[in-house]
């Protein structure tokens, strides 16, 4: 008796899977109990909050997709366009599905706004290489966009960078290079991934105050001016001095 409701068990915990498997060939549309692919998730921590601000501060996130040798694969990027906040969601990771088996590796750069919008405004901009299929992921790099070249108050030659008025864009940064393994389709097994991001901008505020009589103070009067041998940012977030 007790072999015999035993195996009436097993049969049952059998026939169960096979109705969970069954469901999960069959859906189309909702995915969730049976995830597949690569599903990355992205966090900004490292700010004086100490607290993930991902979903809060960053509008649009690039993830350069490279395989186990650093050639680059494909690029994705999402964003919250309009009423539309995929972003904001806490659950939010970005979903790529048509990656072969193998193990891959990560750069992502993200921004408050998608990267073709900020290409168009007026503000100084932070342009990045094109990427084709296949290049190394040591080509990469972003370079804030350059004017004309200027003589600085300490009589060195500079390029002018024209933000007219306007705050640079922010830059996050983020990268992988512990390859993660993509299963084949078949598996019925999901890939996960966290790239952590780092933030290249920071505010910078000048106050100027007359303290012996601030109604002659005239802001016109004065020239200011930030230099520095920052502008071209590569792939691992070091810095070509030019």
């Amino acid at each position: 008796m007790k072999r015999l409701i035993k195996h009436l068990y097993m049969l049952a915990v059998m026939a169960a899977g096979t109705g969970v498997m069954a469901s999960c060939d069959m859906m189309e549309q909702d995915l969730d109990d049976c995830p597949y692919g690569l599903y990355v998730n992205f966090k900004y921590d490292y700010n004086l909050q100490r607290a993930d601000m991902f979903n809060d501060h960053v509008g649009s996130v690039t993830l350069y997709i490279f395989d186990e040798d650093g050639n680059l694969v494909k690029t994705q990027e999402e964003s919250n366009v309009g009423g539309v906040s995929p972003l904001s969601d806490p659950g939010y990771a970005m979903h790529i599905t048509d990656l072969a088996p193998g193990h891959y590796q990560f750069i992502a750069l993200a921004g408050q706004k998608p990267y073709g919008d900020m290409l168009e405004t007026t503000r100084a901009k932070f342009v990045r290489n094109d990427m084709a299929a296949g290049a190394l992921m040591q080509s990469l790099e972003i370079n804030l966009d350059k004017g004309a070249t200027v003589t600085g108050p300490d009589g060195a030659t500079y390029y002018s960078i024209e933000n007219n008025g306007l705050p640079l864009d922010t830059l996050w940064h983020g990268m992988m290079t512990e390859p993660v393994e993509v299963y084949p389709m078949s598996s019925n097994r999901a890939a996960y991934a966290t790239v952590p991001l780092v933030r290249d901008t920071k505010h910078i505020n000048v106050a100027l105050r007359e303290l012996d009589d601030p109604t002659v103070m005239d802001i016109a009067k004065y020239d200011m001016y930030i230099t520095d041998h920052n502008s071209r940012i590569l792939w691992d977030l070091s810095l070509i001095h030019i």
